[in-house]
């Protein structure tokens, strides 16, 4: 019976990083931090990446390896700056809610600080002329 409680014990205490962004967005929605459309939307930016990578239990996870993942997504995805910002912006979000939980012990944003991308890392968004839309002082 011992084992039992044990090895529920210690599945609680290292949650999936699935689990931990769950917790974090949906604490933000109920505190009315964020809207419902926000919460959706960093849901579908969740899923888009974290497919896999969130069914890693969050205190198996090292920051070296955040970073790796995240420099991926961007040749991985293609993603545009705008869209890397707001990837960041939701693993910012769930590693800062482990780190208060004390799940993970590293500095989150010093993980940031150390990521290696720069504006040509990104794809970009090119308009033609007809796309854009200007008003009469412009």
């Amino acid at each position: 019976m011992n084992d039992i409680i044990e090895y529920w014990k210690a599945e609680l205490e290292n949650p999936t990083i699935s689990e931990v962004f769950r917790e974090w967005n949906d604490r933000r929605l109920e505190l009315r931090k964020i809207s419902d459309a926000t919460n959706l939307r960093n849901r579908q930016i969740f899923k888009r990446h974290y497919e896999k990578f969130g069914d890693r239990k969050i205190k198996d996870v090292s920051s070296e390896e955040i970073e790796d993942f995240l420099e991926e997504q961007v040749s991985e995805k293609e993603l545009t700056a705008k869209a890397f910002s707001n990837l960041k912006t939701i693993t910012r979000g769930l590693l800062k809610r482990a780190k208060k939980r004390k799940l993970i012990s590293f500095n989150v944003e010093e993980l940031f600080q150390d990521l290696d991308t720069s504006e040509t890392d990104f794809r970009k968004v090119i308009q033609e002329d007809y796309q854009v839309v200007f008003d009469e002082e412009e």
